[in-house]
């Protein structure tokens, strides 16, 4: 689902002036996609529209509630979003590859798409855009400059809290988090080898969250899933699991065999092959300079042999006459 627009509401509305607020949901997880949700709304009347429907962080509102809002947003004219997500496979091809990306400069390139598909489909750009920030605050704003034009941007630590434009989003992007990482957890919750025979409770057949947890390392459940739940080969998931996120890694390194794919062509862009081919370099010199210094002194012993095999000659030169 690499930085996949999965899910968008368009307002029938004709807006003179816009807000974008933007946020995330799944950050934390072990589990799942990255989702991101830009949210627009008319700059003069969201406060009072988002207010009434009960909107703020959602963190602070349930479930039932979260489904409540969305509906209302749903039917809401003036209001629409962009929802993208990077699936967990797309994260560690990211943090694997030889260019390593971070997940803030994955942030950064999410929320300016995001930014830019609202921007060209309204044919304007935002007033005001309001991001909870990701990272240091100068670099979120260097990177995301680019994409926002003219707008004013506000970046806050807590704006989910502040900016209501921000908790709707919020409240989108983590209902569109539990609904992937359950239609996730239905097909790979019960992996238990690379089999597909040996994968339980699919869908129809789970035994709910608690087999898998949250996929915040601090659920227990999430904690004994992940110890009882991998390949000693093939370890997790790669579509389920983000495998390049640190705990993952040390819990490969400690279950799992560690496996070396020198016929794999990225190894020809790791650190590992790079220092082995200057070795290897280093060593050709040696050994050429070692061949050259025996080859001159092989030919330096040939002269000294020729030299002294060298026939005397026999007629004498006799003197000239005055």
């Amino acid at each position: 689902m690499g930085n996949e627009i999965v899910r968008e509401k368009w307002t029938t509305d004709t807006l003179s002036r816009y807000v974008v607020g933007v946020d995330e949901s799944g950050r934390g997880p072990v589990f799942g996609p990255l989702v991101y949700c830009g949210f627009f709304c008319d700059e003069g009347k969201y406060n009072e529209v988002l207010r009434e429907m009960g909107v703020k962080d959602s963190k602070k509102v349930s479930e039932s509630k979260r489904k409540e809002i969305h509906t209302k947003l749903l039917d809401e004219p003036g209001v629409g979003w962009v929802v993208s997500c990077f699936s967990s496979r797309e994260l560690s091809e990211a943090m694997f590859h030889h260019e390593k990306e971070n997940v803030n400069l994955l942030s950064y390139k999410i929320v300016g798409s995001i930014i830019t598909k609202i921007w060209r489909r309204l044919n304007k750009p935002p007033s005001k855009v309001y991001l909870d920030i990701v990272g240091l605050e100068e670099t979120y704003r260097k990177n995301i400059t680019p994409y926002t034009g003219e707008a004013e941007v506000v970046i806050e630590s807590d704006a989910d809290s502040t900016y209501l434009p921000v908790s709707a989003s919020s409240i989108i992007a983590k209902l569109v988090f539990d609904e992937e990482l359950q239609r996730l957890g239905d097909i790979y919750g019960g992996y238990t080898g690379r089999d597909r025979d040996e994968y339980q409770g699919g869908a129809g057949e789970r035994e709910g969250d608690d087999q898998y947890g949250s996929g915040v390392l601090s659920d227990e459940r999430t904690k004994k899933w992940l110890d009882t739940h991998y390949d000693a080969l093939f370890g997790y998931p790669c579509e389920f699991v983000r495998l390049s996120w640190e705990p993952i890694v040390t819990l490969m390194k400690k279950n799992c065999f560690e496996v070396q794919w020198f016929s794999d062509s990225t190894y020809r862009y790791s650190e590992e092959y790079f220092e082995k081919e200057k070795e290897q370099k280093e060593k050709n010199r040696l050994k050429n300079k070692k061949n050259s210094e025996r080859r001159k002194v092989k030919r330096a012993e040939e002269r000294e042999i020729k030299e002294k095999e060298k026939p005397v000659s026999q007629f004498i030169i006799p003197p000239r006459q005055k």
